[in-house]
């Protein structure tokens, strides 16, 4: 034979631990919480734009780095290739040698459209896997921050919730 509990007692058990609760309750969930989740949106979408911003700036200097070395090592290189191969050698001579100006720009005109393409080539060649990186760090940094403020959205919310559970069963006695 099981004991059997007074309905009284029992009462007073589950109005004791609801009272427990209850004034567990203001400390667990401050009336400023709400205002404090408000400020902790503004907090998250503050760091995120200056994580974005240093994103930005670091990819900026990458690029900045890849047109010195463009114009400063990789030019210079190409052009002496460029006139080591005998046609334009051949050329080029001609050109100097030539009393008219007109040949002396037309050489200059041709080879220099030939070489300026070949570096805005180059230089897209090497810009092109940063922007791509940079492109999905930032999406995974998107992501990141809108799956940090759902969560603390939710965190909220479910603290909202609880603490209303908890004051409208402390209310119905």
């Amino acid at each position: 034979m099981q004991p059997t509990m007074n309905p009284w007692l029992r009462w007073m058990c589950f109005f004791a631990v609801v009272m427990i609760l209850a004034t567990m309750t203001p400390g667990a969930f401050p009336r400023e919480a709400p205002s404090l989740s408000a400020q902790l949106g503004t907090r998250i979408s503050t760091v995120e734009a200056s994580h974005l911003n240093l994103l930005r700036k670091y990819f900026d200097e990458q690029r900045d780095h890849v047109d010195e070395f463009v114009f400063k090592v990789w030019v210079p290189t190409y052009a002496e290739e460029v006139f080591q191969e005998p046609d334009i050698a051949n050329l080029w001579d001609q050109a100097v040698a030539s009393e008219e100006m007109t040949d002396r720009i037309n050489f200059i005109s041709k080879l220099g459209l030939d070489i300026q393409q070949k570096i805005d080539k180059k230089r897209q060649e090497l810009i092109t896997p940063l922007d791509e990186a940079e492109r999905e760090i930032e999406r995974q940094l998107r992501d990141e921050y809108i799956q940090l403020r759902n969560r603390s959205e939710h965190a909220l919310s479910s603290e909202e919730h609880f603490a209303t559970e908890l004051n409208n069963i402390v209310r119905s006695f």
